[in-house]
């Protein structure tokens, strides 16, 4: 055995560290403490306040010292008016703390009490006014002051190291034809040389962010250009519904811990932008195109135009339908964190047939909580996650069922379109036989023109429109918890061009070839 040396032995008798992820959030940025403008301060903080403080809290809530926090935000949310709430507002520093409360102003001007300025917040708002700040330091409340913390969060600190990586692969395009192994980022491909086979064969279950040689390949829309077009266009901004030009104020100045973000594909204004851009010809092949016969379409909601503010974004999800989707942002830019089907995010709670999502924390907390960090060690495990930023111009491909959340890193701009392609067939409409429940996207009324269209063309058989006759509202039927009879009009149509889906083709072959007997069987998945 050959004799050790004085550094080899030191090496051995050395302890292991523990490594840490490069992309991991440092914990001296994630637990840093910011000011609150009423000088409101953590619950802990109370512990080392003394005596005279706490004994003003207690005499600034009065009774109430009896209820905890959240029952006492509860009562507030019930009151009805801007009037009410202010006069609760006067009652003491306490309740001035709490009715400052931006989502309880959010609640009021759901309730009816509307304005067409954006002035900051939800109160100054609906007030009409700008409001002093009042010195509320004998609060402590985590109730009040995480959430104003969450909306301060600087991501551009928190995410360092990624967007210092991804500046730097930006111009590292590869060929779609070369073999790229998988690992935490997102690769770049030229978009010239991906093909359908390629996709198809090799693609069609990972993501990656596709990107083309031409500066003009995708319409250089930004908040400001697109509310100089359509400054008084009515879009949905998930909860509410507002023009473009009221919107872009509050895209400006807000304090939201999840800032609305709007999802647009019906306005006048998207009419209109769906005929400026090109969806990526290896994204072409869609068989959903099947939902759209004799001059009519009842395919569900599909292209979408996405505008938010920075710090806006979406939770963890798969997207609807077990559909695949492109998304390509056009200004600012968007961070991505994607997980394979079988891995439920850290933080994200489902059931079995994931009919049921919870992710009950907002992307700030879920963030600063650590989720992010414990994701980082699951991407380890997992050489299937990715993470990654898109920039202008850059397309990604979102694999069906696939987890994401993405979080706007700036005030952004994007184009997103769900899609089915060949490859992906049988998947979305196994889907759409077993969970009938979890379809969305599709509107009654719509499809019932459809199917009445068929039906008078002897293409379909009249019972599916009695089925979806007995549906009234042309909402979308993912809200209105109702079901329609999709599988089997799905089915149909691809019959009717030409279309066979292999299931069937297989379950008729077992069943013509029994060599002894005739026996009956159906496989539940």
């Amino acid at each position: 055995m050959p004799e050790q040396t004085t550094e080899s032995r030191k090496r051995r008798k050395t302890p292991k560290t523990a490594t840490f992820h490069p992309y991991a959030i440092p914990a001296s940025l994630s637990l840093q403490v910011v000011s609150h403008p009423l000088k409101i301060r953590p619950a802990g903080n109370l512990l080392l306040a003394g005596k005279e403080t706490e004994e003003k809290l207690r005499m600034s809530m009065g009774d109430f010292h009896r209820f905890p926090e959240q029952v006492i935000m509860d009562i507030l949310g019930f009151l009805d008016s801007a009037t009410d709430l202010g006069h609760v507002m006067c009652v003491s520093r306490f309740f001035y703390a709490f009715t400052s409360s931006d989502e309880l102003w959010k609640q009021i001007y759901l309730k009816g009490e509307k304005f067409d300025r954006w002035l900051g917040s939800w109160k100054e708002s609906v007030l009409r006014c700008r409001q002093s700040a009042i010195d509320c330091s004998i609060v402590h409340s985590d109730l009040l002051f995480v959430p104003y913390q969450n909306s301060q969060v600087d991501y551009s600190r928190l995410f360092e190291n990624i967007i210092i990586a991804e500046n730097q692969r930006r111009h590292q395009v590869l060929p779609a034809s070369v073999n790229i192994p998988y690992d935490l980022s997102i690769p770049r491909l030229d978009e010239d040389t991906m093909t359908p086979s390629l996709f198809s064969s090799r693609f069609h279950d990972r993501p990656f962010i596709l990107k083309s040689s031409d500066p003009a390949r995708w319409p250089a829309w930004t908040i400001d250009t697109l509310t100089a077009r359509f400054p008084d266009t009515v879009f949905r901004q998930e909860c509410v519904q507002w023009s473009l030009k009221l919107y872009a104020e509050y895209c400006a100045s807000n304090q939201d811990e999840s800032p609305l973000y709007l999802f647009d594909c019906s306005s006048e204004a998207m009419k209109q932008l769906k005929t400026e851009f090109v969806r990526p010809g290896v994204f072409s092949e869609d068989m959903f195109d099947v939902f759209t016969r004799h001059g009519h379409s009842c395919r569900p909601d599909h292209t979408w135009l996405i505008v938010g503010p920075h710090r806006s974004g979406s939770t963890f999800h798969k997207d609807p339908n077990n559909t695949s989707a492109w998304n390509t942002v056009l200004d600012g830019s968007k961070l991505w964190i994607m997980l394979p089907p079988e891995v439920t995010p850290p933080g994200v709670h489902t059931n079995e047939d994931e009919s049921e999502v919870t992710s009950p924390l907002g992307l700030a907390e879920w963030v600063l909580s650590g989720f992010f960090n414990d994701t980082l060690k699951v991407t380890r495990a997992e050489q299937r996650c990715a993470i990654g930023i898109t920039f202008p111009g850059e397309c990604l491909h979102v694999p069906a069922g696939w987890w994401h959340t993405v979080i706007n890193l700036e005030d952004t701009v994007a184009l997103t379109a769900n899609f089915v392609p060949e490859c992906k067939l049988e998947e979305v409409a196994r889907f759409f036989r077993n969970k009938q429940d979890q379809v969305s996207g599709f509107h009654p009324a719509t499809v019932l023109e459809f199917v009445r269209r068929c039906v008078a063309a002897g293409e379909m058989d009249a019972r599916l429109l009695e089925k979806v006759g007995q549906v009234e509202s042309n909402d979308d039927i993912g809200e209105l918890d109702v079901q329609l009879p999709i599988y089997e009009i799905f089915e149909r149509l691809l019959q009717l061009n030409g279309k066979q889906l292999k299931q069937h083709k297989n379950l008729w072959k077992s069943l013509t070839q029994q060599s002894t007997g005739f026996k009956f069987a159906m496989d539940v998945e």
